[in-house]
């Protein structure tokens, strides 16, 4: 038997708050492992574009949050180089609404 499989144990661990918890851990787990893996397809991504990823460029990736991740991800097919898209200045590509582009 599974935990949490019976009636008395959803509401036994509801009732102890565990099962709050085993949803929030599960919920937290799959996020860490999505931006694990979209850090481990950028670095791939730049390695096949630029030939080679310096330990400064792999540190910024690492301890990037998801939403630049992403964003550096989509403007990898207009940086010139390594140092352009992970620059200081956080390039962000252009949003489909500024390049005249309608999602409807």
């Amino acid at each position: 038997m599974r935990i949490a499989d019976t009636a008395y144990e959803k509401n036994r661990l509801d009732y102890l708050g565990i099962r709050a918890a085993i949803v929030s851990a599960k919920n937290e787990g799959l996020a860490e492992g999505k931006a694990e893996g979209k850090i481990e397809l950028l670095k791939r991504q730049l390695i096949r574009r630029f030939s080679s990823l310096p330990d400064w460029a792999i540190t910024k990736i690492e301890s990037a949050n998801v939403a630049q991740l992403e964003a550096w991800a989509e403007a990898i097919f207009d940086a010139q180089s390594i140092e352009q898209l992970l620059s200081d200045c956080n390039y962000l590509p252009p949003s489909p609404a500024f390049l005249g582009e309608n999602k409807s």
